[in-house]
């Protein structure tokens, strides 16, 4: 009885003693044992961030990628100053009378607000002032009005001509209406060069001015170039590309908008 007894003890002790050592070799398994874990870096919205990237154009927006090993994430900032695209100031007049700068002085478009500086300034021009036109009394007054554009072919765009002498080539202008031009038709010898004898017309509204049109949810900020003398005061004929900057449909007509005549900003 007595041996019977020790046999059956020692089996329960075997048993027990085998159990715990099953469940120490499977928390090993599960948890890892004693090893050392390495947590993935966190960004502080928890996204796990490995390498980024920038790519930068003077130009155009700046891209930044991020890559987590599965997702993507692109983040686009467009050259700004204050939250708008502003063209470059360029002082390389060779350069700036060519067909291939002015057909491409553009805004981005995937920005809200933009403002194409004038082709010219004043100073490149050599005509500063005027006594000539009407302008003066519409500017810094925001209006209700509407805009349009005129569709020229390439024979038509010149880079000389047109209502200010200034061609109709840069991209991205404006044409205003009658009212907002003198009586008096007058046009002086400018300092340009790239043709003989360049003439531009001697009026306020064609020495630095420019248009501010508020359509939607974009601002757009460019030169007055040109004329389109039929048209009120509060009525702009704008270049093709301008238009299509504001609005993507070419056949939506006239397009209402708040418009502000202005000096051109520096």
């Amino acid at each position: 009885m007595k041996r019977l007894f020790t046999i059956i003890f020692i089996t329960v002790i075997l048993c027990t003693f085998s159990s715990e050592q099953q469940v120490k070799d499977n928390s090993k398994k599960h948890c890892g044992g004693n090893k050392k874990q390495t947590l993935p870096t966190k960004h502080s919205n928890n996204v796990e961030i490995s390498t980024t990237k920038t790519q930068t154009n003077n130009k155009h927006p700046t891209t930044t990628k991020t890559n987590n090993g599965n997702n993507v994430f692109l983040t686009t900032k467009t050259p700004t100053n204050n939250g708008k695209y502003v063209s470059p100031i360029n002082t390389n007049m060779n350069e700036k009378i060519t067909f291939s700068y002015q057909d491409n002085v553009l805004c981005p478009p995937n920005v809200n607000e933009c403002y194409i500086r004038p082709l010219y300034t004043p100073q490149e021009t050599g005509v500063e002032n005027s006594n000539a036109g009407t302008i003066d009394q519409y500017l810094n007054k925001p209006m209700k009005g509407n805009f349009t554009f005129h569709a020229y072919k390439p024979s038509e765009k010149f880079t000389y001509g047109g209502a200010c002498g200034l061609g109709v080539r840069y991209a991205m202008h404006a044409g205003v209406g009658g009212p907002l031009w003198g009586k008096n038709d007058g046009w002086v010898r400018s300092k340009l060069n790239d043709i003989p004898n360049h003439y531009i017309r001697d009026d306020k509204v064609c020495i630095n001015k420019c248009v501010k049109i508020e359509y939607q949810n974009k601002i757009l900020t460019i030169p007055i170039m040109d004329s389109t003398m039929n048209f009120d005061y509060n009525e702009l004929d704008l270049s093709e590309e301008a238009f299509k900057w504001l609005e993507k449909n070419p056949f939506s007509g006239q397009r209402p908008a708040t418009i502000t005549f202005m000096n051109c900003p520096t």
